[in-house]
């Protein structure tokens, strides 16, 4: 959550590539809670879109030749 704008709205924050607004009313936000059934909703983080391609960092290199 960035901000709480009334008690009944809150900014969230929202990944770059999406193309929402990101204002809610609280009556439409619930907690998220991840099942077994569906698995993993992220199990890794989206690219980044960078000129149209997609664009990851790289935190740190295990090994190399």
């Amino acid at each position: 959550m960035k901000d709480v704008l009334r008690p009944i709205t809150y900014y969230l924050t929202l990944p770059h590539t999406w193309k929402i607004h990101d204002s809610f009313y609280a009556e439409l936000l619930t907690l998220y809670k991840q099942t077994e059934v569906h698995g993993p909703t992220f199990p890794k983080p989206p690219p980044d879109l960078i000129d149209g391609e997609e664009e990851y960092k790289v935190d740190h290199i295990k090994q190399h030749c």
